[in-house]
This record gives C-alpha cells, sequence and structure tokens, in this order.
C-alpha cells in the first residue's frame, strides 16, 4: 500500500495568512487548470472566497499563471484524473 499527497500552491500575498486561506472548489480548480478561468478576481474565484473580497486581497486584473509538472507521473495522472471528473 502506498499513500501519497498531491497539493496545488498560489502566490498571492496575503491570501495564506488570511483566516480560511483561498477555497477553490473542485470545478473553479478544474476551470483554471483547463484554461477557462485566468484571472485572480473571476466572479467564481470571488464568490467562493468572499472574505478574501472584503480584505481587498483578490488582486484585479492579475492573470492566473498554471505552472505544471512536464513529465508525467503517478501523482500527474491523479489530479489529472480527478480534474476531469
Amino acid at each position: 500500500v502506498l499513500v501519497g499527497s498531491i497539493s496545488v500552491f498560489h502566490s498571492l500575498p496575503g491570501v495564506a495568512a488570511a483566516a480560511g486561506g483561498l477555497q477553490l472548489s473542485p470545478c473553479t480548480l478544474s476551470a483554471i487548470f483547463q484554461g477557462r478561468l485566468t484571472q485572480w478576481d473571476d466572479p467564481r474565484i470571488a464568490a467562493e472566497n468572499p472574505r478574501l473580497v472584503e480584505g481587498g486581497l483578490l488582486p484585479a486584473g492579475q492573470a492566473i499563471r498554471v505552472v505544471r509538472r512536464a513529465d508525467g507521473s503517478s501523482s500527474t495522472y491523479a489530479l489529472s484524473t480527478y480534474l476531469a471528473k
């Protein structure tokens, strides 16, 4: 038996320290990785993070830059399969 973890990271200043951090539903996360959601102040992200909107922590007009692992691995497969569903 093998157990592993997969994490998704962001680099929005002040968000990690905010109560609860950044919340992304599976559908929102999938839209980001598919390139259908491209800005941090997108209404879908804002709706899931009202306290970040109130605190002015979602940067207006800032593009989301997705960085992916270039080579395949079991964790890449697991994350891709999860996001596809």
